[in-house]
């Protein structure tokens, strides 16, 4: 008798597990979501707005120690140690709705109570989405808090995880360091190709001065406008020798 009273949580567990989301098949379509209300984001919000980007999808609840306490606090400090890759990834959560939270007006105490007590004085920065139906956790199979499944960029399950091991963060570490390289690798490939068309361009010759006469390239003495050069005299006519001032003189007092 007591063996049964065992066999139900057994079975009970082994069908839960089956059913969680770590059996989300990577490569396949991920599910669309439900939201009906939003904080930080448009209720209206689809995972096709978030096409050409890693999204990850953090389930969780203001009551769940794990998540509030370990999850939570570890996508914040990703998001800021990697804000120079905000443009390749987002952060998204959804709030469970079963236990009296079913709005961010709701939720807005619980935000600024858990800021002070666990989040050091932080802001939760990652859009909420809420979900009253159901739909949406069916639809990723989350049976437990925390759960997380990251989505790749083409809007396909890339892995999950229920609780918080690291497993999801990991993964997306691994492909943004890829992307970082690609884009290292890309700005190498652009400045090379810049430096050889640079290369193949014609350099501009430095101009030389011709030389027309054998003293071309010594400066020329400037002759007054008007004035007659040194020693040019006309034709036929001879040069008048000069006397000298002393000679001169001599002749006046002779006189």
């Amino acid at each position: 008798m007591r063996a049964r009273y065992w066999l139900v949580p057994l079975v009970v567990a082994a069908l839960t597990a089956s059913a969680s989301a770590d059996d989300l098949e990577p490569g396949t379509a991920a599910p669309a979501w439900k939201v009906t209300s939003a904080k930080g984001a448009k209720s209206t919000a689809s995972l096709a707005d978030y096409k050409g980007k890693w999204v990850v999808l953090d389930f969780w609840g203001y009551w769940c120690g794990p998540c509030v306490g370990l999850s939570m606090p570890s996508w914040m400090d990703f998001a800021e140690k990697h804000k120079g890759q905000k443009d390749h990834f987002v952060i998204i959560t959804f709030h469970e709705t079963n236990r009296g939270v079913t709005n961010p007006e709701e939720l807005a105490p619980k935000l600024e109570s858990l800021k002070q007590s666990r989040w050091k004085g932080r802001d939760l920065p990652f859009p909420v989405f809420f979900d009253t139906t159901g739909q949406t956790l069916q639809a990723y199979r989350v049976r437990a808090f925390p759960t997380c499944v990251l989505i790749d960029p083409e809007g396909r399950i890339a892995t999950s995880e229920v609780g918080h091991e690291g497993k999801v963060e990991r993964r997306l570490l691994r492909e943004l360091k890829k992307l970082a390289k690609k884009s290292a690798a890309a700005d190498g490939a652009a400045e090379g190709d810049k430096v050889a068309e640079g290369a193949g361009e014609e350099q501009p010759k430095a101009d030389t001065p011709k030389e027309d006469a054998p003293n071309a390239g010594k400066p020329k003495a400037d002759t007054p406008r008007g004035a007659k050069p040194k020693g040019d005299k006309p034709a036929g006519e001879k040069p008048k020798a000069d006397k000298p001032d002393s000679v001169v003189g001599n002749n006046r007092a002779a006189a």
